[in-house]
């Protein structure tokens, strides 16, 4: 992807943040390759992921991210909270060592971390914009984010956040890769996705059309990581020669298992034994995961998943497809995997939407070519949502919100001065339908100043797939005319 002739300062860092349940990864602009790269700010075990996990040891009064935070074991005074990023969206409160906290909180505490140890690596460099890319992104996602990266002194018009979709597009497009089809298999702890990206690109704009199918209610990641908890669990009995365990020793295997559990990963997906040691029970016991038997456990996810892409793909001309996610951490998809390989290139890796993000936010700055893309397909607007503005006794349509911008990212504003009315009429505009009225607001009680001297805020924010709001603030106009701030909101369907 060529780099625009301007200045850059190689001290502004520009990040691409993929915040996952399980992992979360981080790649930065790097100026001489031209390119994202990934980095482990927190320098565990070399590899690139973070464990989305953060502890509070009272004792020392500290906190602790990413592996670290899987280190501590369980005693009094430690707080681990693993389940970060689930709990973003339900306003749930922790309470650690007497003090409240709000999920902003905890994760501006999070980011806090890993943004100190980034500054270790380069002590001039700061950062000078973010994308953060998750698997799920509504109105509350956006605002929880938003106030833990201003936390941290992140200024607001610097903070971008867009879903996993919206990244794996924009790698497929900044990669220039040659297929203009590929699929996208994500599997999290909350299910499998596929997305399918086609592609037409010419020499101004990029159109791309999405598919989505939700296989969640089939298979997901945590069926993987159940069924490796049941496998150590019975290798423990067996080292143990016991026929049953006690509530203890079942949660003291629990914990060694997810703590251990990135390293076992690793040494299965390399068909290496990975031993584990059992400490903190008595007698202390040492077992052997070994992938030959492991796999007999996963044969059952191998088979549905088998069938899932001879579903999906029988017949369907595609010429590559990603795997992503935690669940494919672990390879148990043998034989599902073989069917998949036939015909087509499979790439496995965990940073595509970490790139995807760098990618994204480093073309809104200039640092790299800008594409212009029109996405359609499912949750994705087909239309513009806007104004129709009269300038110079010329009518013309100001969009707002623009067609092929997905729902959940659908949130905008524009100001305009009033001439002389009291009613706001929003607009639809695409290219199947005919321009129509959504949505009309009586701006009732309106103060009474000399006409063009009243300049309104105007968003609007779609609160799920079929619904949007109009929000109208009145803001005055300079000191002369202060604005009430007043508010006017209707919503309508689409």
């Amino acid at each position: 992807m060529a780099q625009n002739n301007q200045k850059y300062n190689e001290n502004e860092y520009f990040i691409g943040f993929d915040l996952c349940t399980d992992y979360s990864l981080i790649s930065y602009w790097d100026y001489i390759k031209n390119k994202p790269l990934a980095i482990n700010p927190t320098g565990g075990y070399g590899s690139e992921q973070i464990p989305t996990v953060i502890l509070y040891n009272s004792n020392i009064d500290e906190w602790l991210v990413g592996e670290e935070a899987l280190l501590d074991d369980e005693q009094e005074g430690i707080y681990r909270i693993t389940n970060l990023v689930e709990v973003i969206g339900t306003g749930a409160v922790y309470n650690i060592c007497g003090k409240e906290y709000a999920p902003e909180e905890i994760l501006a505490i999070f980011f806090n971390k890993i943004f100190v140890n980034l500054k270790k690596i380069n002590p001039n460099s700061y950062m000078k914009a973010i994308m953060i890319s998750t698997e799920k992104v509504d109105t509350t996602t956006v605002k929880v984010i938003t106030k833990a990266l201003q936390s941290n002194d992140i200024a607001k018009e610097n903070i971008h956040i867009q879903s996993h979709l919206e990244s794996g597009i924009q790698y497929f497009i900044s990669e220039e890769m040659p297929q203009k089809k590929a699929g996208i298999f994500e599997m999290s702890q909350n299910g499998l996705r596929y997305y399918q990206i086609s592609v037409k690109n010419s020499s101004t704009v990029w159109q791309i059309k999405v598919d989505e199918v939700d296989y969640s209610e089939f298979i997901k990641a945590s069926m993987v990581y159940e069924i490796v908890k049941e496998y150590i669990l019975e290798l423990y009995k067996k080292a143990a020669n016991k026929e049953s365990i006690t509530i203890e020793e079942e949660k003291e295997i629990e914990n060694v298992y997810y703590k251990n559990k990135q390293f076992i990963f690793s040494k299965i997906s390399q068909n290496q034994k990975a031993n584990i040691f059992f400490n903190g029970l008595y007698p202390p016991i040492k077992i052997e995961v070994e992938p030959e038997v492991l796999y007999k456990y996963l044969s059952d996810l191998d088979s549905r998943f088998e069938g899932i892409i001879a579903e999906l793909l029988n017949n369907n001309l595609l010429p590559a497809v990603f795997l992503v996610g935690s669940g494919f951490e672990v390879p148990w998809a043998s034989n599902s995997l073989k069917l998949l390989c036939k015909g087509r290139r499979v790439f496995q890796g965990q940073n595509l939407f970490s790139y995807g993000a760098c990618y994204c936010v480093s073309s809104n700055y200039g640092i790299c070519k800008k594409t212009e893309k029109i996405i359609t397909g499912k949750g994705i607007l087909s239309q513009d949502y806007g104004l129709l503005i009269n300038n110079a006794n010329e009518e013309k349509f100001v969009p707002v919100i623009t067609a092929g911008t997905p729902w959940y990212s659908a949130n905008n504003s524009i100001f305009v001065i009033l001439d002389d009315i009291n009613d706001i009429n929003v607009i639809a505009k695409g290219n199947a339908v005919k321009e129509q009225i959504v949505c009309s607001i009586h701006l009732s009680n309106l103060p009474k100043r000399p006409n063009k001297t009243t300049k309104v805020r105007i968003n609007i924010n779609f609160i799920s797939e079929k619904e949007a709001k109009v929000e109208i603030t009145d803001v005055g106009l300079g000191s002369i005319f202060p604005g009430t701030l007043r508010k006017w909101e209707q919503k309508f369907n689409y």
